[in-house]
């Protein structure tokens, strides 16, 4: 496939152009094009999109268009993912034409660098015919691509002075001439042009042309700009008066190799190419760029390949030189000469000795480990002060913290999405690297379609760090794929055994992690070990209430230093700052909190915390702010994984009741109900008092025991709660019990004779205890009580009050619980228009919960809307696509869990399409991801 922006955007598969839709759609595909392989949020595609006044509908129809561009790129469609927080393009090497354009142009400027102007000229010129008009030139509306457009513009003209300047080097100056003319007339400022021009007029034979050439440049930029040529062009005057034979055509002769001093490499470099590229660039416009990165991430490998590669942009070469094992800063300039080959004399300091050396030079310092010579940094300022044409790049846990330095983040190897198609999979750098060094030890090892998936698994518990990828590869010896990925829990005492010939820090993932952590002050190895109880990222108010006490007094110097060091994440979502600790590191630092002896005093505060947010968050999960807490929950849901171990474990049985019981509505409506009910299950079984947090527990079982279908299991524990509570005199509780019980029994079981006596009892509670959202509950029931008597115009009235009361109160999941009834309602009056309606409303207030079980009962209830509607095909599709959601959340309720006469739409699709109709649509929905569903319902 081919991506064309150097001119009108086209896309080419198999030869033959792609259709890309309207114009803002391809301005889309402009748009995620110059941003390829990065995350472009929604906002800022909503914000570049409409000109910075995007409409209410505008994220509706974005997620259309992206939809849409998914069916035009058909098998490719895998290239456009869902990236949170927002989307992202794929594209393969070769194939964008501006980074194509850029490859040459770079190696057509290194060509010139080495004295090899035919090999610049032949790549300059292919690269140069990439361009069939202005960037994009068909979306010239789109304000934000201007910059971008500006940029590659600049490389153009750039590229076509470098490409001028090796056919003047390779004597074709007589055919220049009216092209500099030309070129002249539409950009009159730029100096180098107006240098070759006088060159190619010299060289033709007519040096007062080209001296008139001087002063028609000066007259240009004199008028203009009010500047003089620079001083440049004056010499280049000059040496036309005086007919320099520096001016002369050169004779060809062969490009010099440069010299180097880099360590050959024994293995394949796997993956990588992005940062390889990032990091080319930054050192032809940085002179100090340093990669930092966590252990184990593959620094000095790939600041090796990085100068390797740079080679012939330094004639004097690139040279490595190794700091791991100087240790002592005063050594750090005897370490740098000893690389070099620079005697030191007797009558000469070596300090004078090394810049000497240098200051003459165009060449790559690699400057391995940093870290352990960090005062020396200021010697590596003298020198790059001393030497304008030295450029370093050092490897380093932690910044220099120099002035001009470029530090350069590098992480851990992307991992494939979960559940990712194959496709993405096989093209994973974690995986290829896994499977390149798994072919070492067993040259028959080759990663496919039948084993990815498990290799997926272990490159993601090993983080996608290169060395314990490596580790683990190794490990191939001894226990087969299956067995790997079993061992792997945890990784550090396993990942040992690394080449004998490797430094000793790279032998073991462990003393990987150890040589950072022995650099760390007594009170930041307190902190990091103190960290480790979290997981799944904290916050630095969570860090504050768990981690800080004596050695630890100034948490956040102490973060900072963490991150510095690459031992922890550095917070990159907007909102609130998130740290992240790689599971690898957790693992050494948890191993370290036990070796101190405060695994359970930290453990202890990490579970009381996450207790209290809990608490804090209950109230909300149904009201206004419920969004925000259900994602803050969502951040966290491992650590309240951890709460509720720690909880079990020490036989605090109040507080893990609790915290199962306030957490029960968040597992129900994002989606975790099997996890959700056997942590219930759990903590009832537990002995304890029977007091109100098991009565709360029973209540959260058999809430998500309704939401799974299990109406036994739910009756039973609303019973239960029911009794608990009407004994500890808590009405609330009792009402809370009441409402379950009468939608169990009535909607569900069909006995409404044995439901309508709770309903009797639930109203004189609201009648002691009128309290708004009791009396919303109150007419909910009701709502549901006539809507099953049949007395569907009485359903309406209570809906419609109740719908007014649950706006007002701002109780949003209630909102669309009274929505999705009024919707049945209409459907059962035959309203499916108004039915559609509503059901499109109840749909985005669970779409904007994050409420997933709710959104597939929308999509279901939509399919049947959509049937009556005579569009069967829409109907089954999107029932296709809830069956696929409801089985990724493992269960949810269905339109066949209620006792309504209403039909599967699949099954009321059967009057109106054929079985091969049916399955056509239904594999299209169930191939859907929700966004491409929703995104589908949006287009009818």
């Amino acid at each position: 496939m081919e991506f064309r922006i150097l001119g009108p955007l086209e896309v080419v598969a198999a030869g033959q152009p792609l259709g890309l839709g309207t114009p803002r759609q391809r301005s889309l595909l402009g748009l995620l094009l110059v941003h390829a392989g990065e995350v472009v949020s929604y906002d800022r595609l909503l914000e570049e999109l409409w000109d910075g006044d995007p409409p209410a509908t505008a994220r509706h129809t974005l997620q259309g268009y992206v939809h849409r561009l998914r069916h035009t790129l058909g098998a490719d469609a895998w290239r456009l993912t869902t990236r949170p927080p927002g989307y992202q393009l794929k594209v393969s090497t070769g194939e964008l034409d501006a980074q194509r354009f850029q490859d040459l142009a770079t190696a057509g400027r290194r060509a010139l660098v080495r004295d090899d102007p035919q090999a610049a000229a032949d790549q300059l010129a292919v690269g140069l015919g990439l361009w069939r008009g202005p960037l994009l030139a068909d979306l010239d509306e789109v304000a934000a691509l201007e910059p971008e457009r500006a940029r590659l513009e600049a490389l153009r003209l750039t590229a076509l002075e470098d490409r001028i300047e090796a056919d003047l080097a390779l004597g074709g100056h007589g055919g220049l001439v009216s092209e500099l003319e030309a070129l002249l007339a539409d950009h009159p400022y730029r100096e180098r042009l107006w240098g070759q021009l006088m060159v190619a007029l010299y060289r033709s034979g007519r040096q007062a042309d080209a001296l008139q050439a001087f002063h028609r440049a000066r007259q240009v930029l004199d008028e203009d700009l009010g500047i003089e040529p620079s001083r440049w062009l004056h010499r280049r005057q000059e040496q036309i008066l005086l007919q320099d034979p520096v001016l002369e055509v050169p004779d060809p002769t062969p490009p010099p190799r440069p010299q180097h001093h880099l360590p050959a490499q024994r293995t394949s470099f796997v993956g990588r190419r992005r940062e390889l590229a990032e990091l080319q660039g930054l050192l032809q416009a940085r002179r100090l760029v340093c990669v930092t990165g966590p252990p184990g991430s593959g620094k000095t490998r790939l600041a090796v390949e990085v100068a390797a590669s740079l080679l012939e942009a330094f004639p004097h070469g690139a040279w490595f030189v190794s700091l791991a094992e100087v240790g002592d800063p005063e050594l750090f300039r005897s370490a740098v000469a000893t690389a070099l080959g620079v005697p030191e004399l007797p009558e000469r300091p070596a300090a004078q000795a090394l810049t000497d050396h240098l200051r003459s030079r165009r060449l790559l310092l690699v400057l391995d480990n940093f870290e352990h010579v960090l005062p020396a940094a200021v010697v590596a300022a003298q020198l790059l002060d001393a030497a304008p044409g030295l450029r370093v790049l050092a490897t380093s846990r932690t910044p220099l913290r120099l002035s001009g330095e470029q530090e350069y983040p590098l992480p851990p190897l992307p991992l494939p999405q979960p559940n990712a198609p194959a496709a993405d999979l096989l093209g994973n750098d974690a995986l290829a690297l896994f499977a390149d060094r798994a072919s070492a030890v067993d040259p028959h090892f080759a990663l496919g379609a039948d084993n990815a998936p498990l290799i997926a698994e272990v490159v993601a518990r090993l983080d996608g760090l290169p060395l314990a990828i490596e580790l683990a590869a190794a490990r191939l010896r001894l226990f087969p794929l299956v067995e790997l990925a079993r061992r792997l829990s945890p990784a550090v005492p396993l990942l040992t055994g690394g080449p004998v010939d490797h430094a000793t820090r790279q032998r073991t993932l462990r003393d990987a992690i150890a040589w950072s952590d022995q650099l760390l002050a007594p009170a930041d190895r307190a902190l990091l070990r103190r960290l480790g109880v979290f997981q799944g990222g904290f916050t630095l108010e969570a860090a504050e209430a768990v981690a800080q006490s004596p050695p630890v007094t100034d948490l956040m110097a102490g973060i900072d230093t963490l991150v510095e060091g690459s031992l922890l994440g550095r917070p990159v979502e907007p909102g609130q700052a998130r740290f992240l600790m790689l599971e690898t590191i957790r693992e050494y630092a948890l191993e370290q909190l036990r070796a101190a002896g405060e695994d359970d005093a930290i453990g202890g505060r990490h579970a009381h915390f996450y207790a209290a947010l809990v608490e804090q968050a209950e109230p909300k999960l149904t009201g206004a702010g419920q969004a925000r807490w259900l994602d803050q929950l969502e951040a966290e849901h491992a650590n309240l994984q951890a709460a509720l171990r720690w909880a079990s474990q020490t036989g605090d049985t109040e507080m893990a009741l609790l915290l199962a019981a306030r957490l029960w509505r968040f597992w129900q409506l994002r989606g975790h109900f099997a996890e959700g009910r056997r942590w219930l299950e759990d903590v009832l079984a537990a002995e304890g008092p029977a007091r109100m947090p098991r009565a709360k527990a029973l209540i959260g079982l058999a809430g998500l025991c309704y939401w799974q279908g299990d109406w036994d299991a739910a009756e039973a524990a609303y019973g239960q709660a029911r009794e608990l509570a009407k004994s500890l005199e808590d009405w609330w509780l009792e009402l809370e019990a009441l409402f379950g019980l009468a939608f169990t029994l009535a909607c569900h079981r069909g006995e409404l004779q044995a439901a309508a006596p709770i309903e009797q009892q639930f109203q004189a509670i609201i009648d002691e205890h009128p309290e708004p959202l009791a009396i919303g509950l109150g007419l909910a029931t009701s709502q549901m009580m006539r809507l099953f008597a049949g007395d569907l115009d009485g359903s309406r009235s209570y809906g419609e009050q109740c719908l007014a009361g649950t706006r007002t109160l701002g109780e949003r999941w209630y909102e669309s619980q009274i929505l999705r009834t009024l919707a049945l309602t209409s459907m059962l009056q035959g309203r499916y228009q108004q039915a559609e309606e509503e059901l499109r409303e109840c749909l985005d207030v669970a779409l904007e919960l994050g409420d997933l079980a709710g959104v597939a009962l929308d999509l279901d209830r939509l399919g049947q809307a959509t049937v009556a509607l005579e569009h069967p095909e829409r109907a089954v599709v999107v029932a296709g696509a809830a069956s696929r959601l409801r089985e990724s959340l493992g269960g949810g309720l269905t339109v066949e869990s209620g006792r309504w006469e209403t039909e599967h739409p699949r099954d009321a699709a059967r009057r109106l399409l054929t079985d091969s109709e049916i399955d056509r649509a239904w594999a299209q929905g169930r191939a859907m991801s929700l966004e491409d569903a929703v995104a589908y319902v949006r287009t009818w």
